[in-house]
């Protein structure tokens, strides 16, 4: 704070604070809800799979997320300019950034899977015959989750980040009842795919609003 002079103004502005707590307040149940969707299965499978099995799907897991700091900061960039004024500036921003995010992590999906038998082979043989096809069938996903990245942005800079809260807590309850259901019988390939799933509903769900919010802006002009 001293180095940046980022140091509170003498005067308390109960008005500003009022608007930052409440803004966090809808933001938080999202942090708290991701942290679920993100570890999840992997804690769950600790006690109903063996240990090589759950060494497997971790380095699946890891692999897949190669794109997620690119996507990151696609979302981070792009949030200042999404809050604009200017509906048409700000909309072109987000259509901008969606685009890079999606080329970027397609890339990064395809370059993994193409390398995937020589990248998980590091780690020995059974990684990369039995991580191999979860790791494609974690990869869409990712590539869902990385677009949805920005799209949650762009919600966030519209002053609603409790829908991304609300997206990210169904996600919560899909990955619970649907590792129920997979665990056993599917292993950690039926994860990958409860993964994925779940990954695709959260875009469609983030997207769903944005077009429902652009048609009452049509129908309201």
């Amino acid at each position: 704070m001293v180095v940046t002079r980022a140091v509170p103004p003498r005067r308390f502005d109960l008005g500003v604070f009022k608007a930052h707590l409440g803004y966090g307040l809808r933001v938080w149940p999202g942090i708290v809800a991701q942290f679920g969707v993100n570890r999840m299965d992997q804690i769950v499978l600790v006690n109903v799979v063996p240990s090589e099995e759950l060494a497997v799907y971790a380095i699946a897991v890891t692999a897949a997320l190669l794109s997620a700091p690119v996507a990151f900061a696609f979302a981070q960039v792009a949030f200042p300019d999404m809050k604009s004024v200017d509906s048409e500036t700000s909309e072109q921003v987000f259509r901008q950034a969606l685009r890079y995010t999606v080329a970027a992590s397609t890339l990064a999906a395809t370059a993994m899977a193409i390398l995937s038998r020589w990248v998980l082979g590091l780690f020995g043989p059974t990684y990369a015959e039995l991580g191999r096809p979860v790791l494609l069938l974690l990869l869409p996903g990712q590539v869902c989750m990385d677009a949805a990245g920005v799209v949650a942005a762009r919600i966030q800079a519209q002053g609603r980040p409790e829908v991304v809260s609300i997206g990210l807590g169904l996600s919560v309850v899909m990955t619970a009842v649907g590792l129920a259901l997979v665990i056993s019988p599917f292993g950690i390939k039926g994860v990958a795919v409860v993964t994925t799933v779940t990954q695709v509903t959260y875009l469609l769900f983030l997207l769903s609003h944005l077009r429902r919010e652009r048609r009452r802006a049509v129908a309201a002009a």
